[in-house]
Formats: structure tokens, sequence, C-alpha cells
């Protein structure tokens, strides 16, 4: 049985329950320790609950769930909730002095909503006490994915989204204008990037500002083809002046280019085009 303060916690039958409780159910062998606030009873009789954490681990579960009561199972009450606790001050001192609600103003209103949902104002203290916060902490980490539980952004992808939706965008014989590193072998990706029409040197300003930059080798200009209704059809130069030698640019240059975005795009068909020849020589690019 997992260890319970009962000067804070009340041992209740779920009939007794009020919405906005903070409850924990105990099984009988203590491999479950559940925590969150209780919403209303089911038809069923399962405790339909927010914020639920795992008091064994120490981690946090579902923003919201069910719980249903076994045999042997102990249905525990936190003494008061925010609302009404006299000690709530305290134990949102606490909470305010946590480095990293302070480290993240965007979120504080719901991280300190998830507090005084999840968590009854005595119980903060205990654990304060106790030396062991971490019990609030990781939970919460865990909920809004900061800290250590912090998502990392797979920058590459969000670059081929990008591009990807640049080109599947393309309709009625549209442009646009792209930059790329086009690998001389084996162990690398080719890589693009557009934002729409803008000259190749002010396409390679915004890539330098960006999180997934790389250094390009290749430019020029990627123009539809294909009707609405077939399959897509680009032709592609790679006559940018900025990243090559504009229209004196070989067909072979363009090949490169077509080659490594069908690699990437193998159900579009690609046909390469010398020198400025997919959008034309009035702009100087």
């Amino acid at each position: 049985m997992a260890d319970i303060n009962e000067n804070i916690f009340q041992k209740v039958e779920a009939g007794s329950l009020n919405q906005g409780d903070v409850i924990r159910r105990i099984s009988q062998n203590g491999q479950k320790d559940q925590q969150a606030m209780f919403v209303k009873q089911d038809e069923d009789q399962s405790l339909l609950v927010a914020e639920v954490l795992d008091f064994n681990q120490g981690t946090f579960l579902a923003e919201g769930g069910k719980i249903k009561l076994e045999a042997g199972d102990q249905l525990y009450r936190g003494i008061h909730t925010f609302r009404d606790s006299p000690a709530s001050d305290d134990a949102r001192k606490v909470l305010s002095s946590w480095m990293l609600l302070k480290d993240h103003a965007d979120k504080q209103t719901d991280i300190q909503s998830f507090f005084e949902t999840a968590f009854f104002p005595e119980q903060i203290l205990d654990l304060k006490k106790q030396d062991n916060l971490k019990m609030v902490f990781i939970p919460t980490q865990e909920r809004f994915k900061i800290g250590k539980f912090k998502e990392k952004v797979n920058w590459n992808q969000v670059r081929e989204d990008l591009f990807t939706e640049a080109l599947q965008n393309l309709a009625d014989g549209k442009h646009i204008t792209y930059i790329a590193f086009i690998p001389t072998d084996n162990h690398h990706k080719p890589l693009f990037f557009t934002i729409g029409t803008k000259p190749h040197h002010e396409t390679h300003k915004v890539l330098e500002r960006e999180a997934y930059y790389f250094k390009p080798t290749h430019g020029g200009h990627i123009k539809v083809v294909s009707a609405e209704n077939e399959p897509k059809k680009f032709v592609v130069d790679a006559g940018s002046n900025t990243f090559g030698v504009g229209v004196k640019t070989s067909i072979a240059t363009a090949e490169l280019v077509t080659d490594a975005l069908t690699d990437i795009y193998p159900d579009y068909e690609f046909v390469p085009l010398a020198g400025r020849d997919a959008y034309g020589i009035q702009q100087s690019y």
C-alpha cells in the first residue's frame, strides 16, 4: 500500500465526492496510485476525472480519463481545494518561485491552472516539507512539454514540408524561385528552400535566419506545366545569377537539380531546362 498522509487526505466513498475535489485512488496491492480532479460520476459508476497523475511513477498520465474502482481500492479526497483552503496563498508562493514557470511566460496561466486542478494546497506544502516537489514539477513538465520534456523540433522536416506545400500549391503555370544544396556524394541529402517568387538573394537572406539553414549550391525556377486535374509536372532551371551563371546555365546543371527533386518527389515529373527557361529573362536573379 502506498504511503498517504491522512492529515491532508480523507478516506471517502465515491458518492460523497464533489466536482473539483482532488482525489486519490490506491489499489489493494498498491500497483495503482492515481490522482486527479473529480468531474462527475458516470452512469456505470466510473469516476470521470481531469489531469490524471501516476503517483507511483511521479508522472503525468492524461488530460482526462475514467477511473473505474475495483474491489479493495481505497479512495481519498484532499481536505481542501485551492478555492477554499487557508493555505492557498502559501502554496501559490511555492509554485510561483519555480524557475521554469518564470521562463515560460506564455504558459504561466495554463500552468497555474494545472497546479490548482491537479493538486491541493496542503499537498503542495507537505511535498515541500518532504523535499519532494519533483512529484509536482515533473508531471507539470510532461504536461506542458517544457524543461527536460521539451519537444525537439525536426527543423529539416519543417523545411521540407514547407517546400512540398509550395510545390503542391502551384497551378495555372505559376512558378517559384528556389535555392538548393545539391550534394556531390551519396552521403548527404539534397535540400530545397523557397519563399515564393522572391529573388534568390532575398530568399538566401531569409534562409540564413532560419533554424534549418544550409549553404546553397544552386538556385533557379520551378514552374508547373500540368493542368489541375493531371499528375504534377514541372519544368526546372538552375538559372540563378546568385548561385550559378544565369542564362548561361547548362541543361546538365539543371539535370542535377531535377534528379534530386525526383529522388524526393518520385510521384512528380521534373523536366530540366537550360538557362533560365523555366521562367524567362525578365528579372535578374
